[in-house]
Order: C-alpha cells, then structure tokens, then sequence
C-alpha cells in the first residue's frame, strides 16, 4: 500500500526539506512522554490469561488508560522528534497503533486480542518499509525494514539488493550498527534462478523479508528516556530504510 503523501511529494530530487511533510504529523510543541506505564505489562500478562470478551469489556479502563492512550501519547511526542531531526518517518496517533483486535477469519487461533503493542512508523513515501516497536511481556523489540510477502514487493526488494548489495554491506557492517542490530527476515534455501548461486549478492537474495531487530528492555521502556533512544535508533537504521525505500528516480 502506498503512502497518500506519495503523489504529492516530488520524486528523484536530493537534497529536499521533508518537514513540511512531517508537519501534518508533529504537534507544535513535543508532548511530555513519561514513558509507557507499566500497567501495560501487567495489562498484557492478564490479557494473555483471560482472552476472551467478557475479560475486556471488565476491564476497558485498564485497556484505555494503560495501552491506548500511552500509545498515542508516544506517538505524538515520537512524531515531534522525527521531525526535529528531519527523519522522514510517519509518527500518526491515529494510525501508528495497530488495533488490538485480532482478524481471526482464517486463523486456527480465535484468541479475539492481540496480547501486545504495536506500533509502526513508515517511510513518508513508502508504507511497504519502516520502523516497527513491539511491547509484550518478555520479548519487546524495534524492528526496521521490509515485512511485505506480495509476490510483486519481494521482486522488487530483490531487484535492489541484487543492485545495491555493497551498500547494504556498508550499512549492516558498520560497528555501532552490529553492535545493536541484528539481521532478520523469512528466507528462502536457494537463490531464485534468475539470479543463479554465483550471483555476488547471493545471501541477500536469499531474503523474502529483511529488517534488522534490537531487543527492548520493559524497564527502559517504562522510562522517559525511551524517546531519546528510540531515535538514536531510528538515525541509525534511517540509512537502511532509505536503502530499502528509494524514491523514484533516485536509483537506476
């Protein structure tokens, strides 16, 4: 899905001035973030416990106080950030959070509640890439990259990495990045044919998905100080993402 900001955003020009952008999505003074309470945790855990309707509707002013309305808070003070940094993410309250419900049509799990928080930044004009930040009791990550199976996405992630894989190489080998991050994504065993096993890109190729993931501590999560350090992530990734998002016209 693409960005409704993509058409008005001038493709193949560098540098350009993406606040006006941001803008639509940054308040105008940064929000007090005091960090994500940690009710939320302890909201997650008996979610996890009682997954069912009933549980909820008891307990819809936990789900408010501890999870909905932190969430929005953090991404308008996110938002705020980004822009002062000129990292052109989108940081929306309103469409960031993923919903809690879960879409159980065609799943053998019928759980109606997803038992964390989710919450997804993307590229100003690229919806398919992005920043991820996950909340669940025990295995709370960010995450920076491409997610999407469509057969047509895959194809062209692929076409990029097989163009630019020296500069991925760059990006995923410098010290402070392997130090934090590490690389991730569904796999297949062999290379696609087009390519052959010869190809100097072959690991790459290789990649349905790539993103790269750091582990989040609860205790750093519940403290204001998770702004600060989820944007000195995001700069770090931002070279990444822009690899995995180029604008049209910027690359051959």
């Amino acid at each position: 899905m693409l960005s409704p900001l993509r058409v008005m955003i001038k493709v193949g020009e560098r540098p350009m001035d993406f606040n006006p952008f941001l803008d639509r999505f940054s308040p105008a003074h940064e929000p007090d973030f005091p960090g994500f309470p940690e009710g939320l945790f302890r909201f997650l855990q008996e979610l996890k416990a009682h997954n069912d309707r009933g549980w909820f509707a008891e307990h819809r002013a936990e789900y408010e106080r501890y999870y909905r309305q932190p969430a929005m808070s953090f991404c308008a003070a996110f938002a705020s950030r980004l822009r002062q940094a000129s990292i052109p993410l989108v940081s929306d309250p309103r469409r960031s959070p993923f919903r809690i419900y879960r879409d159980v049509r065609f799943s053998a799990n019928k759980d109606p509640y997803k038992t964390h928080l989710g919450l997804y930044f993307p590229v100003l004009w690229e919806e398919e890439v992005g920043l991820y930040l996950h909340l669940e009791p025990g295995n709370s990550f960010l995450a920076a990259g491409s997610w999407s199976l469509d057969s047509e996405w895959v194809r062209r992630l692929r076409r990029l990495l097989a163009e630019r894989y020296s500069e991925l190489e760059a990006i995923v080998g410098e010290v402070a990045f392997k130090a934090r991050f590490q690389i991730r994504g569904e796999r297949l065993r062999r290379p696609p044919p087009e390519y052959g096993s010869a190809h100097p890109a072959r690991e790459w190729l290789l990649h349905r998905q790539l993103y790269a993931q750091a582990a989040i501590q609860e205790r750093e999560a519940c403290r204001p100080e998770i702004l600060d350090r989820l944007l000195e992530d995001a700069q770090r990734l931002w070279p990444l993402l822009e690899l995995l998002a180029p604008r049209e016209g910027s690359v051959a």
